[in-house]
């Protein structure tokens, strides 16, 4: 929808990920977390926090994907 919109992201069309990201860290939400302090309203929230907190209750619910990720090789190229 936002692409069809010609709604860019840096330049570039939107990635399902890149609304992922967005609706699931909370500084698109206002919170910013630095050193263990937590900073609020820093830079203005882009997300509503009701839509944010729906997301992340769904996310919950959902089980988790377990991906394999492939083995790195050894220094010698064989594992």
């Amino acid at each position: 929808m936002l692409n069809e919109r010609g709604v860019l992201w840096k330049g570039r069309p939107f990635a399902r990920c890149t609304v992922y990201h967005m609706l699931t860290r909370e500084h698109y939400i206002g919170i910013y977390r630095v050193n263990g302090e937590v900073l609020l309203n820093t830079y203005p929230a882009i997300v509503p926090k009701p839509l944010f907190e729906e997301v992340r209750a769904k996310l919950a619910k959902k089980p988790k994907r377990i991906v394999q990720r492939a083995q790195p090789l050894s220094p010698e190229g064989e594992n």
